[in-house]
């Protein structure tokens, strides 16, 4: 049989058949105007997160739920201003 190519985009050859590899571990669902962090923290009763956001370089609408990015948080009391970068 002839070897099998994968990776980001690739295809596999079975039995004559080209099929799409799957999409790369951890790489989740799509940024869309419907599926990015503000939407979901709506959804789901989690507003808190988006008082914390405090990124500058983008926003909650511009990042998924449980990617890798990382962030800029602040703690939404008033009196802390802590600061924190971490995972979304």
């Amino acid at each position: 049989p002839p070897p099998l190519g994968g990776g980001i985009g690739g295809r596999l050859r079975r039995r004559g058949a080209a099929v799409l590899c799957p999409p790369p571990r951890g790489s989740g669902p799509r940024l869309s105007p419907t599926n990015n962090l503000e939407v979901w923290c709506k959804e789901n009763g989690r507003e808190d997160l988006l008082e914390e956001w405090d990124d500058p370089h983008k926003g909650p609408e511009e990042v998924t739920r449980a990617t890798n990015e990382k962030a800029l948080w602040r703690c939404r009391k008033a009196e802390c201003g802590w600061t924190w970068e971490a995972k979304v």
